[in-house]
């Protein structure tokens, strides 16, 4: 759903081969909603598999343009390019970043943490669809399925707030 000004970004979606249909109407004032495709959302897709992740805000332009920030692994970010169609522009704004050494964020998580996010892994805790719960990382853990959900927890805001403040 897009809330802004739909003239610019109806004639782009229109005029792409991967539209199949969209649906705009109009909202207080100058406002509209512009429900896009299932193809757009397919593109949109591209740029959120294996490591990448969306950084907010991510802005439709008044040209049709749509401008967001991506991180992850060189690899995932290079695929999620070459796995744009043809017909769409992308146009890279910068490149870089922190490099961030993963042991230095890992060992601020305790031996606990760590046991339930590698049981997490083993299981499938992480995959998508999730394939484990935590009572599953509980039972390999020997421990409440309360406690394994806060280790889980205690754990990823550790490893977050380690990769966006950027320690190394």
């Amino acid at each position: 759903m897009i809330a802004a000004d739909s003239k610019p970004h109806s004639r782009t979606i229109r005029g792409s081969r991967h539209t199949s249909s969209y649906r705009s109407t109009t909202a207080r004032g100058t406002a509209s909603s512009l429900a896009v495709a299932r193809h757009a959302r397919a593109l949109w897709e591209t740029f959120k598999r294996g490591s990448l992740l969306t950084i907010p805000p991510a802005t439709w332009n008044g040209d049709g343009s749509y401008t967001f920030t991506i991180v992850g692994r060189d690899a995932d970010v290079q695929s999620a390019i070459e796995c744009v169609p043809d017909d769409v522009l992308v146009d890279i704004e910068s490149v870089g970043g922190t490099q961030i050494d993963a042991d230095s964020v890992l060992d601020d998580l305790s031996d606990r943490q760590r046991a339930a996010v590698e049981a997490g892994l083993e299981l499938g805790y992480y995959d998508e669809p999730r394939d484990a719960t935590t009572e599953d990382i509980a039972a390999e853990l020997g421990c409440a399925p309360s406690t394994a959900a806060e280790h889980l927890r205690k754990a990823e805001s550790t490893v977050l707030r380690g990769l966006f403040d950027g320690r190394r």
